[in-house]
């Protein structure tokens, strides 16, 4: 017992000084009172700041440095003075240093800012600055930037991003950019533009809801929806869309307004009849009649579909028929256009495309905007009139800013002292409102450029993208088998984006034989149309959930372009069977050939693990078993 009884007490001796008897261990966590410490080694002077002036990152909650800021953001992005158009980059900022709690400082090797868009640091823009380059050059810079890892959006809040893109209100969401039928990595035709705090949709393709949902685009604010032709891809998704929104919305707000060609009215009221769906919103269907068929020379034009149609629904209120008008050009041809919103801050036409069926392309023109007042020069000439506009009643002459922010051009504002303040002098020049170009499935949409000149985004589809060796040696056959079938090469988008002097081109509808993650797919889709571009106006490949800010200044980059939350990983794909999901015969015969082909080709994907317990995931299996057993 006394051995028993002094083995005890020495053990509690031996726990009491442990820290002392035993070897000190390299201590692996920091305690929160021990956090290290980031420090600027020779930080700029201050700016002015407020005292508690947050990181301008959305995610961030850290105090801001002089450059708006937090140090981690700073250091983390190779943050400078990054360049907007022909300005070089200016990154020789003094380097960063971490000094950790009893611990010599050690140097922290900043990570150089990308010019890729689609490769930002978390949440934070990358300013879409091309500069002059070759294709090769072009290539060789996306080779390096494909695989860097995507910005991560999180749950972050528009209004908490335009924090940070000074200026802009209107936004593009890309819910969906692929085509013919939806993939586990890309969704089909959906486009989304947010308006101050409206969101307007185009295209709403098979899977919308699921994309939706994925999204920050919230289903309650989508006001209006419009669709460019009836193919399934950019149309099935409409009926489940709505329902989606009748969830979100009260009964007592506004109808969604919903535009497209004729035959739209007929298949929303017969889905949403047939299914008897009673979660809807209010709607009305406004149709475009008399659309053009442009694809008459290559393929037949489409029989109208002669189907009774199924009376009002409940929840619908009557919509308008909406017939072309025709505008005569600055080289006296005529064009079409179909009126369809005008509004005192946006208008929004519509002009046949061509393509395989009857379809148009939406051109959204925001109002110009009077310039800013010039308050420095306007505020000095009202303080020497102070004593006697306090004669006239005028207590104080700031008062009368607002008056003269509203002059038009030419009138004037008369002062006591005889003088007068012109708006010219008062006021900075107008602001020329965006205008963002959504077009449609084509193959030639020139019906279309008298919208579309200087657009500020146009968005082009690009369906098909020649891959050698894949394709042939026949570049000439391919380009025109993608045309006879009403598509797109990002060849033809660029041309297009150049005829209208666009300022920025993203492509989408790409084919589902080109993965997201692909990085050959990405470079190639992006380098051919860089080529037919001058280097002011930025190429992007959007995909899904990725999201782009439209900026109201003329001068630097029309976007600002966010990588989505998480990009599809490319390793889950075989580069070769990714390459070409469907195949003809004769095309199955090359690729066997080369060793290439088995049968379909689809992405190869892990089995499900087998056993009593298989079924209990996402795509899981269940097997039936013929025992008495479970």
């Amino acid at each position: 017992m006394s051995k028993l009884v002094g083995a005890l007490l020495l053990l509690g001796l031996l726990a009491g000084q442990g820290s002392s008897l035993l070897p000190a261990k390299p201590q692996l966590r920091l305690g929160l009172r021990q956090r290290a410490r980031v420090v600027l080694a020779d930080p700029p002077a201050a700016s002015g700041r407020g005292k508690y002036e947050r990181c301008k990152s959305p995610s961030c909650r850290r105090k801001a440095g002089a450059d708006g800021f937090c140090a981690e953001h700073s250091v983390a992005a190779g943050r400078g003075a990054v360049a907007v158009g022909a300005v070089a980059m200016d990154l020789t900022a003094p380097p960063a240093t971490v000094v950790e709690p009893e611990a010599a400082p050690e140097p922290v090797t900043a990570r150089p800012a990308s010019m890729d868009a689609r490769h930002a640091q978390r949440d934070e823009p990358a300013h879409i600055a091309p500069t002059p380059r070759g294709h090769a050059e072009a290539e060789d810079e996306l080779d390096g930037a494909v695989g860097e890892g995507e910005g991560d959006m999180g749950e972050v809040s528009a209004a908490a991003t335009d924090a940070e893109v000074q200026g802009t209100d209107m936004e593009l969401f890309f819910l969906g950019t692929g085509s013919c039928l939806p993939t586990v990595v890309r969704g089909v035709a959906c486009t989304v533009v947010r308006m101050d705090g409206s969101f307007w949709m185009f295209d709403a393709g098979e899977g919308t809801q699921i994309q939706l949902q994925r999204s920050i685009v919230r289903p309650g604010a989508i006001d209006r929806i419009f669709v460019t032709h009836l193919h399934g891809d950019h149309a099935y998704g409409l009926p489940g869309v709505l329902c989606l929104i009748g969830n979100a919305r009260s009964p007592n707000d506004p109808p969604v307004e919903l535009y497209g060609p004729a035959g739209l009215r007929l298949f929303v009221r017969t889905a949403l009849a047939i299914s008897r769906a009673r979660a809807i919103p209010h709607y009305r269907v406004h149709e475009l009649h008399q659309i053009p068929f442009l694809h008459a020379d290559f393929s037949r034009e489409p029989t109208p579909v002669r189907v009774t149609c199924p009376p009002h629904a409940p929840h619908e209120q009557p919509g308008d028929d909406i017939f072309p008008e025709k505008v005569t050009l600055a080289d006296g041809s005529e064009a079409l256009q179909w009126r369809l919103i005008d509004e005192p801050e946006v208008a929004v036409r519509a002009a046949p495309v061509q393509h395989t069926v009857p379809c148009v392309g939406y051109v959204v023109r925001e109002s110009d905007r009077p310039g800013r007042l010039r308050i420095d020069d306007v505020l000095p000439r009202l303080e020497e009139n102070r004593e006697l506009l306090r004669e006239e009643g005028v207590r104080d002459p700031r008062s009368l800013l607002k008056r003269i922010k509203a002059l038009m051009p030419g009138e004037t504002f008369p002062l006591p002292d005889g003088t007068e303040i012109c708006a010219e002098e008062a006021l900075e020049p107008m602001q020329r409102g965006r205008k963002v170009v959504i077009l449609g499935d084509t193959c030639d949409a020139s019906a279309c450029a008298h919208l579309a000149t200087n657009a500020d985004v146009v968005v082009h589809e690009a369906t098909n993208t020649y891959m050698r060796e894949f394709d042939g040696p026949d570049e000439r056959g391919f380009d025109r088998a993608t045309y006879l079938h009403g598509h797109s090469t990002p060849l033809v988008a660029a041309q297009f984006a150049a005829r209208v002097n666009a300022r920025a081109l993203m492509l989408t509808h790409f084919s589902q034989r080109h993965p997201p993650g692909s990085s050959r797919g990405v470079r190639r889709i992006e380098g051919s149309a860089r080529r037919e571009l001058p280097n002011e106006c930025a190429v992007i490949a959007a995909h899904d959930l990725s999201r782009a800010f439209v900026s109201r200044s003329k001068v630097g980059p029309a976007l600002q372009f966010f990588a989505a939350p998480k990009e599809p990983d490319a390793s889950a794909f075989d580069e070769a069977e990714s390459a070409l999901i469907v195949m003809t015969p004769e095309e199955k015969a090359v690729a066997r050939q080369r060793g290439q082909s088995r049968g379909q080709l689809v992405p190869r994907m892990r089995a499900p693990p087998r056993g009593p317990r298989a079924g209990g995931g996402r795509g899981g299996r269940a097997f039936v078993s013929r025992g008495s057993g479970p």
